[in-house]
């Protein structure tokens, strides 16, 4: 049987996600929700939804196990808290909420409540970033270099909020390096710039940053929103081998044993994957989770506070002109 569901939100993200789910198989969409209720009905016609402009009558209903939240960031925390409160699985897209006192309440209430919770970090389930995680668990990362140059933004993401700009995208970024260490993030060190490309904005749309994990591993990273024709590029340097990723969706790495001398990289083989689109492979996991009743599912809503966490603590460091450390943040 298919997993009833309800997407709230009929903004620009909520196609992605509702074709995601269809075509995992798994799921059925049940409900759109949208504040404007013109849009909610236009958007339940396209998936044979019903349309609703109060996210109540989703959760009213006992056949609908799982909210998606597509919504602007400041209702994000408070539809998920709402949705666990009645016993449905969350899926919320990032940022988790828009500050971190209420983001942490969030983590606690899902901890507690046994139910499922993911973040919409959708990189993850990229074939070439999942072969770059599976060589991860092999070689012991001690570095990761991140460099993320596109071009420019649409003008609804561009404002001098910290989840708006250059940020938006990097919070993917983050949660990919946290990811490849398997560590949480401790602290971060960071330049930013506003209207650097994207005159009269005050938009962030170029970072250089340090992300400081435990015992001295750390990530760095850097974006732009003017290096667009110098792509994507990530590298990891572990104890036991390395792996690079060229912008052109490449990877190539190399084993070898601690304290010995590296071998010649190799081109690596990609792993296979059930959906090519990355939305989709994420909504897989999420309703075998729902289905399976196992909460232990990732990226959960601890990684979406962690990549929260690095977002603001990246703005704070430029502003303040030091260190950081993320259990500062209040």
């Amino acid at each position: 049987m298919k997993t009833k569901v309800g997407i709230v939100g009929a903004g620009a993200r909520h196609a992605a996600h509702a074709g995601a789910a269809a075509q995992t198989g798994l799921a059925e969409v049940k409900w759109i929700c949208d504040i404007a209720a013109d849009r909610a009905e236009a958007a339940a016609a396209k998936c044979d939804a019903r349309a609703t402009a109060d996210y109540g009558d989703i959760l009213d209903d006992p056949e609908t196990a799982c909210v998606v939240i597509v919504t602007n960031v400041e209702t994000h925390a408070e539809i998920a808290s709402a949705a666990l409160a009645r016993g449905k699985h969350v899926l919320v897209e990032k940022p988790l909420a828009d500050s971190v006192a209420t983001a942490r309440r969030l983590v606690q209430q899902w901890s507690d409540s046994g139910l499922v919770g993911m973040v919409s970090f959708q990189s993850r389930f990229n074939r070439v970033f999942a072969g770059i995680h599976d060589i991860c668990e092999r070689v012991d990362p001690l570095q990761v270099l991140m460099s993320r140059q596109r071009g420019m933004m649409k003008p609804q993401f561009l404002s001098p909020g910290p989840f708006s700009g250059l940020m938006d995208t990097l919070a993917h970024d983050f949660d990919l390096a946290a990811w490849f260490m398997g560590r949480r993030p401790a602290a971060v060190t960071a330049s930013v710039r506003r209207d650097s490309f994207t005159a009269d904005t005050g938009a962030i749309d170029l970072l250089s940053a340090l992300v400081e994990f435990e015992d001295g591993r750390s990530a760095s990273m850097v974006g732009s929103l003017g290096g667009g024709s110098l792509g994507w590029t990530c590298y990891v340097v572990g104890a036991a081998g390395n792996v690079a990723k060229d912008s052109g969706n490449r990877l190539r790495a190399c084993e070898f044993e601690r304290f010995g001398p590296a071998s010649d990289a190799k081109e690596v083989e990609l792993p296979d994957v059930e959906f090519a689109n990355p939305d989709s492979a994420l909504h897989a996991r999420f309703y075998r989770a729902v289905q399976a009743e196992d909460p232990a599912v990732q990226p959960d809503l601890t990684d979406g506070l962690n990549s929260m966490l690095l977002t603001l603590g990246c703005v704070q460091s430029a502003e303040e002109g030091r260190r950081v450390s993320l259990d500062e943040l209040t």
